[in-house]
Parts: C-alpha cells; sequence; structure tokens
C-alpha cells in the first residue's frame, strides 16, 4: 500500500469546504445523529447515552442502530441508568441472576433489534456494574484528569489487558465515545483532540481509496488497511491541526448519504465536489464476506 499526503490534503480541503459552507449534501445533513428531545445536551443522562451506544456500532447499520436507541431511550430510559440496571439485574454480591439476566437479553433484542444481541447485552451489564463500582454510575469520571487519546483508551483498557474492564471498546469504539465526548464537553478542557484517531468504518475506507490517498496493491485484509491508514492519517491531522471530529462527521455524512448507496449519477447532479476526483470505490461483496480491501473503478 501506499499513502499519498497530496491527495489527502487536496481530499480535506475539498471536503472540509464543502462541510463548512454548507454546500452540497451538507446544507441538508449537518449532524451524524441527533440527541433524544428528552435528553439535555451536556447533561450525565447524555454521557451515558453515548457510552451505551458506542460499545452497539458493533456490526450495526449506524442510522438504523441511532433510530432504534432513540426509540429504546423514549420508552424505557432507566435501562441507560447503571444503578437500575446493577439494582435490577444483580444479585447484592455482584452475580447475575440468570432469568434477570435473559430479560434484559430480551428487552434490548426487543428494542434494538441487533444482530448480535446477546453480546450487546453482556456489554450492557458488565459495563453498568463497572460503572457502578468505580465511576458512581458517571462514565464522565472515566476520563477525569486524562489530557489525550493513548491514556483515555489505557482507561477504557481498549487492548484488553485486565479481566475486570469494559468490555465492547475497541481502537474504533474507544475513539468514537472519545468524539462523541468531546463534542458533548465531557473531556478536559486541555484535553488533545489532535490525539484522538480517526474511526475507520466503511465510509472513511472507501473515501481513502476513492481519492486515490491510499493506493492498494492485490486485496490486503481490511485490518492491515485500517492500521496503515489510521497511522497515516493521524500523523497528518496531528502536523496540520486538522480536527478529527469535523472530519470524520463529514465524510461520513458524504459516505452514508451519497457514495455507500452509489447515488454518483444523482451526485454529480446535484454538484458533487468530488465529481472529477472519485475515481475508484470500494468492492462492498470482499469487504463484508471476506474482510478484503479489494478497489473497483467507479463508473459514474
Amino acid at each position: 500500500m501506499k499513502f499519498n499526503e497530496a491527495k489527502l490534503n487536496e481530499s480535506k480541503r475539498i471536503l472540509l469546504e464543502a462541510y463548512e459552507n454548507e454546500n452540497f449534501i451538507f446544507s441538508e445533513f449537518r449532524e451524524t445523529f441527533k440527541l433524544p428531545p428528552n435528553i439535555k445536551k451536556g447533561s450525565k443522562e447524555h454521557a451515558l447515552y453515548l457510552f451505551f451506544v458506542a460499545p452497539a456500532t458493533y456490526y450495526a447499520d449506524s442510522e438504523v442502530l441511532w433510530k432504534n436507541f432513540e426509540n429504546f431511550y423514549s420508552k424505557h430510559p432507566e435501562f441507560f441508568d447503571p444503578n437500575y440496571i446493577v439494582e435490577n439485574f444483580f444479585k447484592t454480591e455482584g452475580k447475575i441472576i440468570d432469568s434477570r439476566k435473559r430479560k434484559l437479553k430480551s428487552v434490548i433484542a426487543e428494542n434494538l433489534h441487533h444482530g448480535f444481541s446477546s453480546e450487546i447485552a453482556l456489554r450492557w451489564y458488565e459495563n453498568s456494574l463497572k460503572l457502578y463500582n468505580d465511576y458512581a454510575g458517571d462514565p464522565r469520571e472515566i476520563f477525569r484528569n486524562v489530557f489525550n487519546a493513548k491514556d483515555a483508551l489505557e482507561k477504557l483498557d481498549v487492548n484488553k489487558k485486565k479481566s475486570n474492564r469494559f468490555r465492547g471498546f475497541g481502537q474504533k469504539t474507544g475513539n468514537l465515545l472519545l468524539m462523541w465526548f468531546s463534542r458533548g464537553g465531557f473531556l478536559e478542557e486541555e484535553f488533545d483532540i489532535y490525539s484522538i484517531e480517526v474511526p475507520f468504518d466503511k465510509h472513511a475506507i472507501n473515501f481513502s481509496v476513492g481519492h486515490e490517498i491510499i493506493k492498494v496493491f492485490g486485496e490486503p485484509h481490511k485490518r492491515e488497511f485500517i492500521n496503515f491508514a489510521k497511522e497515516n492519517f493521524k500523523k497528518n491531522f496531528m502536523e496540520d491541526k486538522t480536527d478529527p471530529r469535523e472530519f470524520t462527521d463529514a465524510q461520513w455524512i458524504l459516505g452514508s448519504k451519497v457514495c455507500i448507496l452509489n447515488n454518483c449519477k444523482e451526485a454529480v447532479q446535484k454538484k458533487c465536489p468530488f465529481s472529477e476526483s472519485c475515481r475508484y470505490k470500494l468492492d462492498s461483496s470482499s469487504y463484508y464476506e471476506f474482510g478484503r480491501i479489494k478497489v473497483i473503478e467507479n463508473v459514474i
């Protein structure tokens, strides 16, 4: 694989100019998600909501996931309170009661319609218990006196070094949570936002290969591609002080509303800023079936 920094700089410029000036798709879409109306921005409930969403992004369509979470919260806000989870689904010594465990799984499955409901339920109550025991049920306390992403990810134990750790937080979901928490004002004022990595999902990968930021030889595995891309993007963003939060929002909106839906012809008619430079795209079947990065020509 080969990284082209000039291509990244030019693509960033075009993307962020369109986003900041509300051109093209960004005149209609500005946010990647909306909070439920009964959550006050900047509140503990706001932080808890994001904390429970992040580990559930595992193998999920983002738009469907946010909609299901909003509906879930509107019906059962108590399930987003670690104190409620511990008091209602754990015995006093901390062991889960099997019948209540099944009930929690059932409620999550009925409301989130997630393909991995059992795992999401496991993450839900294990993370609730750790929040309850170690942070008084408040996820904002996890990052108190933490000033960079490396130390923040260690607090989440994304490398799985401890047995008693938060479940479902890896490099991608950990950095995603940091972006959301930074936007919500839940990190320290001195926190280095440039230390946060761009979470590489299918949209970020498609953006990278589509604009020849990363040239692929053969069909590397997505893990190899993601590690290579993250390292180069992070270095570039830190050097020229590109806000990774703004870039992530912009490229996710572009990817989810236009690129991944193969709406190129319609996008060109609406004056997509990338109509001249988007020459390639990610082959979805190779990505989903085999975890391989196969680049094909983008025929508009």
